[in-house]
């Protein structure tokens, strides 16, 4: 019981795979129902790789991943948040390692496109050069 690599998120148990990761501060922990062979192993890998990944660049949902669980959440979150002014805000919390001033000309940039946009124009009523 426990085995597989230390660190990856992924835990073997006698009939199952348990994967674990951290989500909005709290470690949160899905039992995948898969016999635990290398080919499984290395698919939730996989998968806590894409769910860490998304957790970082804000777009993760629970729901999509495990919709079963009590923590998946049903409906989708409010459609203001939809807005041109939090998909900037996402980007500039996913950029946090960055050096001061890249960050700075990242923020200059999106203030500039926020005042030609709106920064509470919908997503969906973006246009783009396709439409």
């Amino acid at each position: 019981m426990g085995r597989g690599r230390k660190g990856n998120g992924v835990e073997l148990r006698d009939n199952s795979i348990r994967v674990s990761f951290t989500w909005r501060g709290e470690r949160c922990r899905e039992t995948l129902d898969l016999a635990p062979t290398p080919g499984h192993e290395k698919y939730a890998a996989r998968l806590v790789d894409e769910i860490r990944r998304r957790v970082g660049a804000g777009t993760f949902r629970y729901a999509d991943f495990f919709p079963e669980s009590p923590r998946a959440e049903r409906p989708e979150p409010a459609a203001e948040k939809r807005t041109f002014g939090h998909y900037c805000q996402l980007f500039l919390d996913a950029k946090g390692r960055s050096a001061e001033a890249t960050k700075s000309q990242y923020r200059n940039a999106l203030a500039f496109w926020k005042g030609k946009i709106g920064p509470d124009r919908h997503i969906d009523t973006v246009r783009t050069r396709r439409d």
